[in-house]
């Protein structure tokens, strides 16, 4: 191949100076056992912070997601050390609820889960701790791509909407609300919803997020000339109660109603509504009758001079 060198092989073996310039990540496998049972395994995180403070002041949420199921809850957080409390909060929902225990979590290094009281409680329960390597998400991939999952949503839904920043955590709540009730491939296209309580979602009640609605105001609120209702933006989806979250933009209000007209269509498509052509008016007269008109118009033209 070139001149000047012999033909001998040279094996140098182990390269150090190789390894420092051309190491990589390592690859990750595709993808490992599932949970066989409810809260068998939960993956958490939290994600934050938020530059935008949301209008209840949260920059941070942490969500906890049911490996068999997919079915996921959110809480959110305007500090760190709320992680804990969140966390025996949905302990405790999951045990009066669902009637089970959480057996591992799953988590990354993150000072907010590996803090003396957090490692405590779940020595007290038996709760088995699965924790990610340093600066290795991967290992965390369900819970991060959740988290990518949620935020990429809530972006759509607040350009859509036409909304500010300040209502991320309405929009983020509302695609996690939507996401629980939404078939998916994971689960042979059912929901995680039916897969976790055994009960069908009914999506009969669900609306566009940042529509108009227009909210029922109370006999006792009104004096007789007063309006009946109040133009509100549609916000979201109340647990436990029977009614959606509307913002009031005079107020400045959060307002939580179930008499609502929804406006869902703001603006009409151009595209959809094509513009009709106008009809073509054609005069057809008789022989008579154009032989006359003619002959009025000869009578009534003067005759014209040239100088």
């Amino acid at each position: 191949m070139v001149e000047g060198m012999s033909n001998s092989s040279l094996d140098f073996g182990f390269c150090e100076n190789c390894v420092y310039g051309k190491q990589n990540w390592r690859s990750f496998p595709s993808g490992g056992k599932r949970a066989k049972k409810i809260l068998e395994l939960v993956h958490s995180d939290m994600f934050g912070p938020v530059k935008v403070p949301s209008l209840g002041k949260f920059v941070y949420y942490v969500s906890f997601i049911d490996d068999f199921s997919r079915n996921t809850w959110i809480y959110f957080l305007k500090k760190k050390y709320e992680v804990f409390d969140r966390f025996k909060e949905f302990k405790g929902l999951m045990e009066n609820k669902i009637e089970k225990k959480i057996k591992v979590l799953r988590t990354d290094n993150g000072g907010e889960f590996c803090n003396k009281e957090f490692e405590e409680l779940c020595k007290k329960c038996g709760i088995a701790r699965q924790k990610t390597t340093p600066y290795t998400p991967q290992q965390n991939g369900v819970a991060e791509r959740m988290n990518k999952t949620l935020m990429e949503r809530a972006r759509n839904m607040l350009s859509g909407a036409t909304l500010g920043q300040e209502f991320w955590v309405e929009a983020v709540d509302t695609a996690c609300y939507l996401i629980n009730k939404s078939p998916s491939s994971a689960l042979e296209d059912k929901t995680p919803q039916d897969v976790c309580t055994g009960n069908k979602p009914s999506l009969s009640h669900l609306r566009v997020f940042g529509c108009d609605a227009y909210v029922h105001v109370p006999k006792e609120k009104q004096t007789k000339l007063d309006s009946k209702s109040e133009k509100c933006i549609f916000i979201g989806y109340k647990y436990g109660l029977k009614g959606y979250n509307l913002w009031n933009p005079v107020t400045r209000k959060v307002v939580y109603n179930q008499d609502v007209v929804f406006r869902e269509v703001k603006n009409v498509i151009k595209h959809e509504v094509q513009p009709k052509e106008p009809k073509k008016i054609e005069f057809e007269l008789n022989e008579e009758e154009s032989d006359s008109t003619a002959e009025e118009e000869s009578k009534d033209e003067k005759p014209q001079t040239w100088f």
